[in-house]
């Protein structure tokens, strides 16, 4: 992704969408009559800031954090281990 600016009112972002996100949006921009590179800054606009409120609310959580809790649990799902196994049979 590269930045330069000179957008009137802020900055302009090149990326590289999958050509079907393209061709979806340029129907959208089509449909609406709206301009393609709007629709995607304010597309881009609303992931920020829903993302922006889910780390606020504490709804985002760090791929250690995630992973942590998983060896939590996987444990307790998989049931006793093998050794318990051999002492309740003992």
């Amino acid at each position: 992704m590269t930045e330069s600016s000179g957008a009137v009112n802020g900055t302009t972002v090149t990326i590289g969408l999958p050509i079907e996100v393209h061709d979806k949006l340029a129907r959208i921009s089509a449909i609406t009559q709206r301009n393609l590179a709007s629709l995607a800054a304010e597309a881009v606009s609303d992931y920020v800031k829903q993302h922006l409120d889910d780390i606020r609310a504490g709804r985002v959580f760090s791929h250690e954090e995630v992973m942590a809790e998983m060896q939590a649990i996987v444990p307790k799902l998989n049931g006793p281990g093998k050794d318990d196994l051999q002492r309740s049979h003992a």
